[in-house]
């Protein structure tokens, strides 16, 4: 194989890893519902309020999200999502 196609497999493999990242952690909020909810006191219907809010989140952020990425290419875009994830995610440890 030529390097371009390492290039290419490496670039494929870092998407696919960021991909499996970025999943488990939208996924991990569902197996931290029976604690969030025993120490915010919150029933299942505020639960569930929280999960939905959670969810509008990525649907109102896919507008803007791929505006951007067509404005200023898909690499730009996606540094900036990253960080922007990483930073709020390290918000959330903080409060």
């Amino acid at each position: 194989m030529t390097s371009e196609t390492w290039k290419r497999l490496a670039v494929l493999a870092a998407l696919f890893a960021l991909s499996l990242v970025l999943y488990i952690d939208r996924a991990a909020i569902s197996s931290a519902k029976t604690s969030m909810a025993a120490a915010l006191s919150l029933s299942e219907t505020a639960m569930g309020a929280v999960f939905s809010a959670f969810a509008l989140g990525y649907a109102v952020a896919q507008i803007p999200s791929g505006w951007l990425a067509d404005r200023i290419g898909p690499r730009l875009a996606l540094m900036i999502f990253v960080t922007l994830w990483s930073v709020f995610t390290v918000l959330t440890g903080g409060g």
